[in-house]
């Protein structure tokens, strides 16, 4: 009985730490679980927030583009109107001492027609035109450009200005809706995870308890067993203690039979002696008188 309650011990031993180790790998996985899903989400929350950033910088230069546009586009306007004032004013109406007609259609010939074809090319190159002639027509040309530059429009028109303002305000609710979007698919990206997440941690867990059940009826059936057990030792037991009080109580009454026997065979052995002692001593001869004696 004492080795089957021992067994019974270790065993039961056995069966808290198959439950302890179902416990902590579950706690384990789970843990794993968790440091998986939280990876995966900061990388995908990276991906998104660096795409997010990367339109809020847009959103957050797109005044300083419109303005560096709208300024090329005024120096564009003001150095067309310039260009286009400096050819109106042609060298032929220009009248220059020592300038004659014969270097002047060596000039007209060269391309050199207008105050911007001064300004653009070398009217040295001409056969003719010396140092001196070359600087009073670049002088001309440099006058007429700076009348020109005067004279060139401070504003861009209204129509090109709305226009780019336009532009600017489409591309900006672009990017609006682009970070608004953004924004809408980061949250939606952890709410998935998170779902996914306890999905998963539901699944493990009710494989952990499919696991724990089933320790739980090996272990019942096994108790079972055990108490049925323990049952048929009680009743083995309980068995040996009746014949063992049957045999002691046997061996009690043999006892007492053999007590009375002996001190039965003490009396005889007592008068024995009485008569030995009566007869001790006597002879054959004084035995035969006293028979005669009696006779």
């Amino acid at each position: 009985m004492a080795s089957h309650v021992s067994q019974v011990t270790l065993a039961s031993q056995a069966w808290d730490t198959k439950v302890a180790a179902a416990h902590n790998a579950r706690d384990k996985a789970l843990e794993e679980i968790a440091r998986k899903a939280a990876d995966n989400l900061a990388h995908k929350q990276a991906e998104v927030e660096n795409l997010i950033s990367a339109e809020r910088t847009k959103l957050a230069l797109l005044d300083v583009h419109r303005d560096e546009r709208l300024g090329s586009l005024l120096h564009s306007h003001r150095s067309e109107f310039i260009d286009k004032a400096l050819q109106e004013h042609e060298l032929r109406y220009v009248q220059f001492e020592g300038l004659g007609e014969i270097l002047s259609s060596r000039l007209s010939k060269a391309g050199f027609r207008s105050a911007f074809d001064v300004l653009a090319k070398n009217p040295r190159v001409i056969s003719g035109i010396g140092t001196g002639r070359a600087y009073a027509l670049e002088a001309w040309a440099r006058e007429m450009r700076s009348r020109a530059e005067m004279d060139a429009p401070k504003h861009l028109p209204l129509l090109v200005k709305n226009e780019v303002l336009a532009e600017c305000a489409l591309k900006r609710l672009g990017l609006e809706d682009n970070i608004k979007s953004l924004e809408e698919g980061l949250a939606r990206i952890t709410q998935s995870s998170q779902t996914a997440l306890l999905l998963d941690q539901q699944r493990l867990r009710q494989q952990c308890r499919s696991e724990e059940e089933r320790l739980g009826r090996e272990r019942y059936s096994w108790e079972q067993q055990a108490r049925k057990r323990r049952e048929e030792l009680e009743a083995s037991l309980q068995e040996h203690q009746s014949e063992y009080i049957r045999l002691t109580a046997g061996l009690a009454s043999g006892r007492e039979r053999l007590v009375r026997e002996e001190k039965a065979i003490a009396g005889r052995h007592a008068d024995c002696k009485r008569e030995y002692a009566t007869f001790n001593g006597l002879s054959l001869i004084r035995f035969l008188k006293a028979v005669v004696q009696l006779a």
